[in-house]
């Protein structure tokens, strides 16, 4: 706790006049490192700014923040928009997926989105979903992976003509988003739909005159995450100093 207590103090200086509800939750493995267990804090506010602010990242419908006992590899990030530079192989992706159209979306079930969904699961992590014998359960299942209990989630749904190449679901605050999952075609490797669907956020919250785009977790031990750094503008929230370019904080260092 005293380590979260002291990412808020600099996050949110005044945050002890309002603190958000909270509680800590049952430890399990851990998303990101074999052989760790994650322990983690969900909190609650009525404004998904101020849960983006305190550094929360979504899980199903909680925003939560590591309290692992021995480890502290997971830090907060966030995109600073205005700093963001456009890298030759991300004009290359954005190119390259001219053709498709986007639409923005409360979440909804389709049998289209769930077919994608579920090869996408099942070819990336291995997830079986056999057990889903009915549409009522097929349906639980999509939505424990992307709805919130708030009213503030959409997806946003990529498309090559009639057919559906990329969903990807966000948050959407007053003054940022955040970027919460996104499943894809995977058998259109050179389109690289993952990183672009996070370019298209950065380029609605730079429309919107939003000045952070929220990416859940940089952990500089999980191959899973490292693909963050090749973002410029990236911040992380780190004790003591706030939300600090990542390449001043202790993580461009190693520590």
């Amino acid at each position: 706790m005293r380590h979260l207590v002291s990412l808020w103090d600099t996050a949110e200086p005044d945050w002890r006049e309002n603190p958000p509800q909270a509680c800590k939750l049952p430890p399990h493995p851990c998303n990101f490192l074999a052989d760790q267990e994650w322990s983690l804090f969900a909190i609650y506010d009525e404004s998904v700014d101020r849960l983006m602010e305190l550094g929360g990242g979504r899980f199903g419908p909680l925003y939560c923040l590591p309290i692992c006992h021995n480890c502290r590899a997971c830090h907060p990030a966030r995109i600073n928009v205005d700093s963001f530079q456009w890298t030759r192989s991300m004009r290359r992706t954005r190119n390259r997926n001219r053709d498709l159209t986007m639409e923005i979306a409360p979440v909804s079930v389709t049998p289209e989105k769930f077919q994608l969904f579920e090869t996408f699961i099942n070819q990336q992590f291995s997830t079986k979903t056999e057990h889903l014998t009915n549409d009522q359960d097929r349906e639980k299942f999509y939505e424990s992976w992307h709805q919130t209990q708030m009213d503030c989630t959409r997806e946003v749904c990529y498309r090559l003509e009639d057919q559906l190449m990329a969903v990807s679901t966000i948050d959407l605050g007053a003054s940022g988003i955040y970027s919460h999952y996104c499943y894809y075609d995977l058998d259109q490797p050179r389109r690289r739909l993952g990183i672009y669907t996070f370019l298209r956020e950065i380029e609605m919250c730079r429309e919107q005159n939003w000045p952070y785009l929220y990416i859940g977790f940089m952990n500089m031990k999980s191959k899973k995450l490292r693909y963050k750094e090749q973002f410029t503008g990236l911040e992380v929230l780190v004790p003591n100093t706030g939300w600090t370019p990542f390449e001043e904080s202790p993580l461009s260092k190693g520590s």
